[in-house]
């Protein structure tokens, strides 16, 4: 699975939230601005209604590259607890369990990540909502995954979304 991180434009410029290390207002070319609060909907056809869009958001142009992602994980995978690593990533993981750490494969740093399970996808997301330091949680913020019988519900009020 490729991931694609989106933000709701009202939280990022002025939080200057933080996408892998780099702030996203020092970033504006890798987002699209979406949205018109109050634009009125499409006419409804076939029942479905498009068009109308409450909040605005930023949508991201690029899928996340193997350079971010391999920051996350040299921030939340030193042991690796929940599976964050895949061998086929474009990522090598050295080290022992409590001081793994992962470097980008040669000439691969800018090519979307590849081979992400959505639920590590959702971590990626619930890191980077949290401030996307070593001690931001990966367990909630933009997804809650304390409930394993209903994982990745998304919170109210979130700031970014996971899509492929």
């Amino acid at each position: 699975m490729n991931i694609r991180v989106h933000f709701q434009a009202r939280h990022l410029i002025p939080a200057a939230l933080l996408l892998a290390g780099q702030a996203v207002a020092q970033n504006p070319n890798r987002f699209v601005r979406v949205g018109n609060p109050g634009n009125p909907p499409d006419v409804e056809q076939n029942g479905v209604q498009f068009g109308a869009v409450a909040t605005p958001y930023l949508f991201s142009k690029y899928n996340v590259t193997v350079t971010e992602y391999a920051a996350f994980l040299n921030s939340k995978a030193l042991s690796d607890t929940n599976g964050l690593y895949n061998e086929s990533m474009e990522i090598v993981r050295s080290g022992d369990d409590g001081a793994y750490s992962y470097a980008v494969v040669e000439g691969k740093s800018e090519r979307p990540i590849r081979f992400v399970e959505p639920l590590d996808g959702m971590r990626y997301c619930n890191w980077l909502n949290n401030g996307a330091t070593r001690k931001s949680s990966t367990e909630s913020g933009t997804y809650d995954l304390a409930d394993p019988t209903l994982p990745g519900a998304r919170n109210k009020g979130c700031q970014g979304v996971l899509t492929q």
